[in-house]
């Protein structure tokens, strides 16, 4: 980020999108590898420390499709998948980084947003 920085570049952190990998009626913990390492709380750690702004795209997108519900969110992913959307899930992530960089107020980059 050193580097982006010091050509004029502005680094921005997201954590991943959820799983839509439901227990029950609920999303279960997401992005913890067998060894324990939690990457959105890494994201965000590196963030603070690096000094650039993070986008929490976990928390959102776990709180869209635990709207959508075990049964509702199949029509934003392709057929069994449960990681990678579908154009109509790209479109809604889309929209939630847009409102994210918004609420944020990230300057060097809401001049770009539509």
């Amino acid at each position: 980020m050193t580097g982006t920085k010091a050509k004029g570049g502005f680094p921005l952190l997201l954590t991943p999108i959820s799983r839509a990998s439901f227990n029950g009626n609920v999303l279960g913990p997401q992005h913890i590898n067998s060894t324990g390492a939690n990457l959105p709380m890494i994201i965000k750690q590196v963030a603070m420390e690096q000094n650039v702004p993070v986008i929490d795209l976990t928390a959102l997108t776990t709180t869209w499709l635990n709207g959508l519900g075990p049964n509702g969110y199949q029509a934003f992913f392709g057929g069994t998948q449960v990681t990678h959307t579908n154009v109509a899930g790209a479109n809604v992530i889309a929209g939630l980084v847009r409102d994210a960089i918004k609420e944020l107020n990230i300057t060097a980059l809401t001049a770009h947003l539509r």
